[in-house]
C-alpha cells in the first residue's frame, strides 16, 4: 500500500468541483457593479428632484394641545410642495402629525408658521420633510 498519495475520493463516484473561468467571473462582477451604479444614479436623481429645500427655524409649545412650528422653505413662484410636520412628547413619541401643502410666493425662500394640534403636551415640533407635488 502506498502512503504518499493521501486520501482521495473513489474514482467515478463523485463529480469534481467545477470552478468558473476567471474571465466569466470578472465579467459578471463588472456587469453587476455597472447595474448597481446605474440603479443608484437613477434612484438618486428621482429622490433629489422631488425634494424641496427647507430649514427648521423654531417651535413653541403653545398649549397642552398644540405646537407652533416655524420654518423656511424655498419654492419657485407657483410651485407646490407638501411638508410633513411632527410633534413629539418627552418620551420622543409622536403626539401630532400633519401634511401641509404650500405654494411658492414671489420671494423665495419664505417663512411659514403652522399650528399643529397634538394629542397631549408636546416638547418638540419640527418639519420632517418637504417634497414637491407632481
Amino acid at each position: 500500500m502506498d502512503t504518499t498519495t493521501g486520501l482521495r475520493r473513489p474514482p467515478g463516484r463523485y463529480d469534481e468541483p467545477r470552478t468558473l473561468p476567471r474571465p466569466l467571473l470578472v465579467g459578471g462582477a463588472v456587469v453587476l457593479l455597472a447595474a448597481l451604479l446605474g440603479f443608484s444614479y437613477v434612484a438618486y436623481r428621482h429622490y433629489a428632484s422631488t425634494r424641496a429645500a427647507f430649514t427648521n427655524l423654531d417651535y413653541r409649545v403653545a398649549s397642552d394641545s398644540s405646537v407652533l412650528i416655524r420654518f423656511r422653505i424655498a419654492l419657485d413662484e407657483g410651485e407646490t410642495a407638501q411638508c410633513v410636520l411632527q410633534a413629539r412628547d418627552r418620551d420622543n413619541v409622536e403626539v401630532g402629525s400633519v401634511i401641509v401643502t404650500l405654494t411658492g410666493q414671489g420671494s423665495s425662500p419664505f417663512t411659514v408658521e403652522r399650528t399643529l394640534p397634538t394629542k397631549h403636551r408636546a416638547v418638540a415640533g419640527e418639519v420632517l420633510s418637504c417634497r414637491r407635488a407632481p
